[in-house]
């Protein structure tokens, strides 16, 4: 191999000759010419998702074993955690995420013609933790006690809820535009569909799913927030407002302290986040931003200033203004 650059004539040179690679790549004439075609470049909207690695890297096969004393430490506050990057590899990963979406394609709530309910999310979450039976390793000859069986189904999956709540996470802000008008083009990208499985995980794995949605939270505020679009980071704001909602805002406080001074300096991405979940838990009370200062954030907190009160004053001050202009 000489590194020469190697031409792949699809269309057959001058005379036209190659006809099967034209047709395979969806090629058809261009207004009704023999010679000249047109490639057909259908959107990947819907159809190709990303994966956000919230957690850390796959583990690496030529990597050393040795850890520092930091990961040795976190090793033992959360081994769950630690099970999840150690043990599951990128293939892993892969399969696991592309078993969750097929799921929550597959198992999707819907109507039937005759006006019958089918499946429900929480149906959806119960099929998708059932993902934990596949990474059950295989029966030996020497032992084949139920008991040990289940035992080792359950190291073989442990962390598994990592890799779940990072698929769907993933997902959640890949979804379409909120307030846009623009239908969603997958189930997949449906924001409020999304939201309620994980709100059923969080009911069906209470001691599970939300430490594992809490260190996802926390990942992304500090290492994915800035490189989010607008659309995404507001779809993960809200997210967070309908969660916090519907589990009687139960969030460590200590998370609000430590997020108050992004919110109260000049407009950033990691602010812009903190206010759309303040003010869409605040849309989703009955008494606004009552309760969320109540029964959500800390006494006393800075929030309440820089989201609520000053947001009050800005708008106070922006009728006057255009008031003013009118006169």
């Amino acid at each position: 191999y000489m590194e020469e650059q190697l031409l792949l004539d699809l269309m057959g040179g001058e005379e036209k000759r190659c006809k099967s690679i034209p047709y395979l790549l969806s090629l058809e004439g261009s207004q009704g010419s023999e010679n000249d075609a047109d490639l057909k470049c259908r959107s990947l909207h819907g159809i190709v998702f990303g994966r956000l690695n919230i957690f850390d890297a796959p583990p690496d096969a030529d990597e050393d074993d040795d850890d520092d004393e930091g990961d040795d430490a976190e090793t033992e506050a959360n081994p769950n955690l630690e099970s999840y990057v150690k043990t599951f590899s990128l293939a892993d990963r892969f399969f696991l995420s592309d078993a969750v979406r097929d799921i929550l394609m597959c198992h999707r709530p819907m109507v039937s013609d005759a006006g019958a309910d089918r499946s429900s999310a929480k149906e959806v979450a119960e099929q998708i933790w059932a993902i934990s039976h596949l990474f059950r390793p295989p029966p030996t000859v020497e032992s084949n006690d139920d008991a040990s069986a289940e035992g080792s189904a359950e190291v073989c999956s442990k962390g598994i809820e990592y890799g779940i709540i990072e698929t769907l996470m993933s997902l959640i802000v890949q979804c379409t535009a909120q307030g846009s008008g623009i239908p969603s083009s997958s189930p997949l990208q449906q924001h409020l569909y999304l939201s309620r499985v994980l709100l059923e995980l969080t009911k069906l794995k209470p001691s599970l799913v939300p430490p594992a949605i809490v260190l996802a939270i926390s990942g992304l505020f500090q290492d994915f927030l800035p490189s989010l679009t607008p659309t995404a980071r507001e779809n993960l704001g809200l997210w967070l407002a309908f969660h916090l909602t519907n589990t009687e805002y139960q969030w460590p406080k200590a998370y609000w302290d430590h997020w108050a001074p992004y919110a109260a300096v000049e407009p950033n991405s990691r602010g812009a986040f903190i206010a759309t979940a303040l003010r869409g838990m605040a849309a989703l009370s009955s008494e606004g931003a009552v309760t969320v200062v109540n029964a959500c954030l800390p006494p006393a907190s800075p929030l309440v200033q820089s989201v609520f009160l000053d947001a009050v004053k800005n708008t106070e001050k922006m009728c006057i203004e255009e008031a003013e202009k009118d006169l």
